[in-house]
């Protein structure tokens, strides 16, 4: 314990432990009742929230608001309803039929999941998934600072993701298609019943400051987007910009925990006082909350994004939630005419190009890579949740008046940030560039055919990693994940569902003697973090061949796994993983593969994809095997426990969906070397290989051989060195 604690301190850095004390220690104290008291929502009117001069009588004030419609990017309902009918075309009335679904009770959860709550819902019940039945709730409703979330019946998460209210969305999207106010009823109706239930400061909904802050950006999208329903009802005007204020107020007190953390709860609750204080000008806090949530997200894209432009996370869904954040912040400072400085959105840059090297141009498909909690910023885009070329789209349109893609169905999320559907030049190429192909800082590695492209993973942690992946692999074929992440499910469920898809034994990578490399201090963190590093990346002349390794210190001072990854054409590749050192040891090598009809070859798995067949050999063929779906072991020689994790895919939060998880598992004397072959349909040929004997930062081939294509790896084909340094 004292090791783990010692660890954490020394790879989190001082700063961080003392800012999360300084979060803890109030906590503890009772301090944060007095900061956050518990209130009535007339207890402070809105007459006490304006400035002097600003009349709070809800008339006057419907006037006044009226006057400040330009200081936010949310287009007319007219515009917007115009704009996504020429945008979706007939999938137009697939988003009238989500708002109508919100008006009985049917609620878009985590991206995916359509779930009966209610209309209105139990604020204080679990959604009904993971862990939880339709039964779960918390009675007891008491200040924010009593929960301990670890003792709660469920996991809090399926208690808050209806309370950040995505729902909002789903109704401003009807309403502007139909015009029809009862979507704009529906939504009044949900706020009152959840202001009746969670007064200020009490409850679970009021425990995070980013699930507060999350909400808040919904209400205050409501409060222009609605705003002539508004003003014809001022009293209810009044009754949202209170609700607004109040929960701006709720996240300052607990800053230090987010900074702790420097990730997306700061980026997005600092985007809440922004934003607050910029379409607010009239409440008293509102520079001190605007100039405050301003300074600190400058701050944090400064810090969180790396010069590759990955985000800090090394997760593909926050990297997205913190683009999101970031073009909320670019759009709206334009909106007030106080633009972020270029520092800031340089980071923007290179957080798009990042995401659109992750990116399959074909079907807006990224690796499910590290946390992902489901979350959306503004979730108003009818792609499916794994789509992520709508916030590419919009990003390219706002950074650089281009589009990524041609003009389609996924354009539709730009239009809430006030975009039009007007014509913009189309960047002729979405297929990433080589220098965003191998991307050093955040660790991720490229190899890209035309139909097939695979993933490699190998970082020096500049920051906290969510998942233990070094050296995973990620193999697409046609837009299919063939050997995929298995994502995350739950972070707080109960045994063993607290977060366990996060360890190396669920990734494809391999582990040595059955161990875990990093060890897992919390539901959040790893400690006794490995290195990872390139070796080197070779291409041959004409593209078909290309050989990338890395090697990854999993046990520091005993052993070193190096993985080479070997593409031929679209058709072929070879995963070779090469275990040095001294001693007698086993190897784990696993793989998480699609839910697919298989079957055994005597060294190796066939799977049916589509009309398709997907050869998977491996040598030498010695050793164990397993195969486990849905938690069970379905064939092999050996059983790896637990087992009721293993075969599982989780595509979003709350949601897993049955696997194939491959293990294969070899005794032997270091150095040992494993070979995994991936042959694609039948448009294959044949693959050969000059071998080297295993060595420290070597590559194992010299040469491979595919058709007439030859390469050999040497300098004049590299295209990274082991330095990282990119040639050509």
């Amino acid at each position: 314990m004292a090791v783990r604690y010692w660890r954490a301190l020394r790879e989190l850095g001082p700063g961080s432990l003392i800012l999360y004390l300084i979060y803890q220690l109030p906590l503890q104290l009772g301090w944060y009742r007095l900061r956050t008291p518990l209130r009535d929502w007339d207890s402070r009117p809105l007459q006490a929230w304006l400035m002097p001069g600003v009349s709070p009588e809800p008339q006057d004030y419907a006037s006044h608001r009226a006057k400040l419609r330009g200081r936010f990017f949310a287009p007319q309902p007219e515009t917007l309803g115009r704009d996504l009918r020429a945008v979706l075309g007939r999938q137009a009335k697939r988003a009238e039929r989500e708002g109508q679904g919100v008006l009985e009770g049917q609620f878009r959860l985590f991206g995916e999941e359509t779930v009966t709550l209610g209309f209105p819902p139990d604020w204080r019940r679990f959604a009904p998934l993971g862990d939880a039945d339709t039964e779960t709730r918390v009675e007891a409703w008491t200040h924010w600072s009593s929960y301990r979330l670890e003792r709660l019946p469920a996991d809090v998460k399926l208690l808050w993701e209806p309370g950040r209210f995505g729902w909002v969305y789903a109704l401003a999207r009807a309403y502007a298609l139909t015009g029809e106010r009862r979507y704009y009823q529906g939504f009044w109706k949900l706020l009152e019943s959840w202001r009746e239930a969670n007064p200020p400061n009490r409850g679970l909904h009021w425990h995070s400051a980013q699930e507060v802050a999350i909400r808040c950006l919904a209400l205050v999208y409501a409060s222009f987007f609605f705003g002539k329903e508004l003003r014809a009802e001022p009293e209810r005007l009044v009754h949202l910009v209170e609700t607004i204020a109040w929960h701006a107020q709720r996240i300052p007190p607990t800053t230090a925990y987010a900074r702790a953390q420097d990730n997306n709860h700061l980026l997005i609750e600092s985007l809440a006082l922004l934003t607050v204080g910029a379409c607010f000008p009239e409440l008293k806090p509102a520079q001190a909350w605007y100039k405050r949530g301003r300074r600190e997200l400058v701050g944090g894209l400064q810090r969180q994004v790396f010069p590759d432009g990955g985000y800090v996370q090394y997760s593909a869904n926050y990297h997205r939630l913190a683009l999101q954040a970031a073009l909320w912040a670019l759009r709206l400072c334009d909106c007030i005419e106080d633009p972020l400085p270029e520092e800031a959105i340089d980071a923007i840059r290179r957080m798009t190009r990042w995401l659109h090297a992750m990116t399959d141009a074909e079907n807006g498909g990224v690796p499910n890579i590290g946390p992902n909690d489901g979350a959306m910023l503004l979730p108003a885009s009818l792609r499916p949740f794994h789509d992520h070329r709508p916030t590419l789209q919009a990003a390219k349109r706002l950074l650089a008046g281009q589009r990524l893609f041609e003009a389609g169905p996924w354009d539709d999320w730009g239009l809430w940030l006030g975009l039009d559907t007007g014509s913009t030049e189309h960047a002729p190429a979405p297929q990433a560039r080589e220098g965003e192909s191998l991307l050093p800082e955040s660790g991720f590695y490229w190899l890209r055919g035309e139909r097939t492209r695979g993933m490699l993973r190998a970082a020096a942690f500049r920051a906290r990693p969510g998942h233990s992946d070094q050296a995973h692999f990620e193999l697409w074929w046609n837009g299919t994940p063939l050997a995929q992440d298995p994502g995350t499910f739950l972070y707080n469920g109960n045994s063993p569902w607290d977060n366990p898809l996060s360890a190396a034994r669920h990734h494809n990578t391999l582990r040595l003697d059955g161990r875990e490399p990093m060890e897992r201090a919390g539901r959040f963190l790893w400690v006794g973090r490995t290195i990872a590093a390139p070796i080197g990346a070779w291409r041959s002349q004409g593209g078909t061949l290309e050989v990338l390794a890395i090697q990854h210190h999993l046990d520091p001072g005993r052993a070193v796994h190096q993985r080479t990854v070997v593409r031929a054409g679209d058709h072929l590749w070879w995963v070779i993983d090469e275990l040095l050192g001294t001693g007698r040891h086993s190897a784990q090598v696993g793989w998480c593969l699609p839910d697919a009809p298989w079957r055994r070859l005597r060294k190796g798995l066939a799977l049916r994809i589509g009309p398709e067949e997907v050869i998977l050999g491996w040598s030498p063929a010695g050793g164990e095997w397993a195969l486990y779906k849905a938690g069970e072991r379905v064939a092999g020689d050996f059983s790896e426990e637990p087992e009721a994790t293993l075969g599982w895919v989780s595509p979003t939060y709350a949601l897993r969906e049955p696997a194939l998880r491959l293990i294969r598992s070899v005794a032997g004397f270091l150095p040992m070397r494993m070979i995994t072959t991936w042959s694609l349909g039948s448009g294959g040929g044949e693959l050969s290989a000059t071998f080297v004997s295993p060595r420290l930062g070597r590559a194992p081939l010299r040469e491979v051989q595919f058709g007439d294509e030859r390469l050999v790896c040497d300098e004049a084909h590299a295209i990274l060195a082991p330095d990282t340094t990119l040639k050509g």
